[in-house]
C-alpha cells in the first residue's frame, strides 16, 4: 500500500492544563524519513542462458 512520506512522522502532544481544562496543546513532529528503502535493481535475466 502506498504511504505518502508526510504521514511518516512521529507526533508528540504536550498539553498544558489549567485546572481540569486544557489550556494549551502543542504538537511536535519529527520526520522519520522514508518508510522503506527503494528496491534494489534486479539483474536482467532475459535472453538465452547457457549451461556452465
Amino acid at each position: 500500500m502506498y504511504k505518502p512520506q508526510y504521514l511518516n512522522v512521529d507526533r508528540q502532544e504536550k498539553t498544558v492544563m489549567a485546572g481540569n481544562t486544557v489550556y494549551f496543546c502543542k504538537v511536535t513532529t519529527t520526520p522519520l524519513g522514508y518508510q522503506k528503502k527503494p528496491p534494489e535493481k534486479i539483474a536482467n535475466k532475459s535472453g538465452r542462458r547457457f549451461a556452465r
